[in-house]
C-alpha cells in the first residue's frame, strides 16, 4: 500500500464535504434527473469527494471548460490527475474512434457501451446520444490494472448520472 503521509485525514465523518479555500462549492447530487437527455455537465457526473476516495488523493478540485466536447480537469494539490470529456456531437464516431483502437477493450455494465484502453489510461463510455472519455495521467505510482480499476469506479459513478 503507498498512503502518503498527510498530516490531515481525510477521512471525516462522510456526509458533508468541505471544499479547499478558494474552490467552488460543490452542488449537492440532489437532483435525480438522471435520465436520457441529461443536461448534467462534465464535473457534475463526480463529485469531489467521490473523487478523493476513488483516487486515495487528498485535495483534489475540478474544473469546466465548456465546449462542443465540455472537459472536466482533475488536479490533486494542483497537480494534473485526469479529465473526463463529454460529447454530445456526433457521439457514436466519437465512441468508435476511441473504443475501435485495437488496444481497447470492451467492458461491460457501465453505460450502453464501454471500453477500456490501459494503455492510454483512458475510458470511454457511450449512454445515450453522449460519450464519455475518462483519462487517468501514469504518474508512474500505478499499474495498468490498478488505474483500469479507477477508471472502472470514476465510469461506473459518472454513467449512472449521463
Amino acid at each position: 500500500g503507498g498512503s502518503a503521509g498527510t498530516s490531515a485525514a481525510p477521512d471525516g465523518a462522510g456526509g458533508a464535504s468541505t471544499a479547499p479555500d478558494g474552490g467552488a462549492p460543490t452542488a449537492p447530487v440532489a437532483s435525480a434527473d438522471a435520465g436520457n437527455g441529461s443536461t448534467a455537465g462534465a464535473c457534475d457526473l463526480i463529485t469531489v469527494s467521490e473523487l478523493e476516495g476513488i483516487l486515495g488523493l487528498p485535495s483534489v478540485t475540478t474544473e469546466a471548460f465548456p465546449g462542443a466536447s465540455e472537459t472536466c480537469d482533475i488536479q490533486a494539490d494542483s497537480a494534473p490527475v485526469g479529465a473526463l470529456v463529454l460529447t454530445r456531437v456526433a457521439a457514436p464516431y466519437v465512441y468508435e474512434a476511441f473504443a475501435g483502437d485495437g488496444a481497447s477493450t470492451p467492458i461491460s455494465g457501465i453505460g450502453d457501451r464501454a471500453a477500456v484502453n490501459p494503455f492510454q489510461g483512458q475510458l470511454v463510455i457511450a449512454k445515450g446520444d453522449t460519450v464519455l472519455s475518462i483519462s487517468l495521467y501514469d504518474d508512474g505510482t500505478k499499474s495498468e490494472a490498478e488505474r483500469v480499476e479507477l477508471l472502472n469506479a470514476i465510469g461506473t459513478i459518472a454513467a449512472g448520472r449521463l
